[in-house]
């Protein structure tokens, strides 16, 4: 590309910028400035423009955000302020108002996902996914001020919706990527469980998602994934869409791995297990299948006195660049 027109690009957003600020900051101003309710106009005014152009949001000083965060804990009437006020802090520049974002933002957000507004609550799962993805730090801090239990409350309700369940399930499934607090696991646990039964299966985006986050959870350790879930597991690995399978394999792969034998019994007597397994042998699903479920039944085989005699009489056959697998199946049994 002509260097000539990456500068002139450059100085055409420079421009624009400048001329945002001074309407910027007379917005960042009012919000300071005011010792009362800050007008609907002024925050969402704020919140267009930080969206419309991210960049402005760096601007955004640490005594603004502050007052967002004041906003945002006394506006509970008013849920158009409330979830502006999240959109523009979770645009905040982290370096230099993380602090303040951690001690004071997210206590306050993690309390407003017990409001009784579905609008909020969307909005704030969002904002709390938002900050897990910039940094993983936040992980402990919204776990510690109590997020998971407050999910679970909101799973255990079954009135969730499609937009929240979906963005529920992406949230855990951020958060299950990142560094995880081992108490918090089993709690975990149950809140995938729940997604997981929540709905009909035909809406596959949050089961898929939490099908990875559980995945990400069980990957190198074993965790306490129960008899329910992996019954849910196996029956969604065999499923048409490629993406859910794919994600609902993996955990399948993971206990076959770092499972503890009675997990690993579980999978070997479920009566689903191998034709499941057949399936994702046979069927014309990318290779990453045909491979996942080979090492699945090479390691059930290898650890299960029962699986070897139910692998022959199933008559499982592996692809040709599979037949080192094969090989190893065939001298364990």
């Amino acid at each position: 590309m002509d260097p000539t027109y990456n500068s002139f690009a450059a100085h055409l957003l420079a421009f624009n910028v400048k001329n945002k600020l001074p309407v910027f900051n007379q917005y960042a101003q009012e919000v300071k400035g005011s010792k009362n309710l800050v007008e609907v106009e002024v925050i969402e005014g704020l919140d267009k423009m930080i969206n419309q152009d991210p960049r402005l949001a760096i601007l955004l000083k640490s005594d603004v955000v502050e007052c967002l965060v004041k906003i945002l804990e006394d506006s509970s009437d008013h849920v158009l302020i409330q979830r502006s006020a999240a959109n523009i802090l979770s645009r905040a520049n982290i370096d230099t108002c993380g602090t303040i974002i951690k001690e004071k933002a997210v206590p306050v957000l993690v309390n407003l996902l017990s409001s009784k507004s579905r609008i909020i609550v969307i909005a704030v799962v969002i904002r709390l996914t938002q900050f897990v993805c910039a940094s993983p730090d936040y992980v402990s801090v919204i776990l510690n001020n109590g997020a998971l239990e407050v999910v679970n409350d909101i799973v255990l309700r079954k009135d969730m919706g499609t937009t929240l369940t979906n963005n529920l399930a992406k949230f855990m499934a951020f958060v299950c990527r990142a560094k995880f607090i081992p108490d918090k696991e089993s709690l975990a646990l149950a809140i995938l469980d729940g997604l997981l039964c929540y709905g009909r299966l035909g809406t596959l985006l949050h089961i898929e998602r939490a099908c990875f986050a559980l995945s990400y959870l069980s990957y190198e350790r074993h965790v306490g994934i129960e008899q329910g879930t992996i019954n849910r597991i196996i029956t969604l690995s065999c499923y048409e869409d490629i993406k859910l399978a794919g994600a609902a394999l993996g955990v399948v792969g993971n206990i076959a791995r770092w499972g503890n034998s009675e997990q690993i019994e579980m999978l070997a007597k479920h009566p689903d297990i191998l034709g499941c397994l057949q399936t994702s042998l046979s069927c014309t699903k990318p290779k990453k299948f045909h491979l996942e479920a080979s090492n699945i039944i090479s390691r059930l085989a290898a650890q299960s006195q029962s699986f070897p005699q139910e692998v022959r009489k199933a008559g499982i056959s592996f692809s040709g660049e599979l037949a080192w697998l094969s090989t190893v199946s065939q001298e364990i049994c």
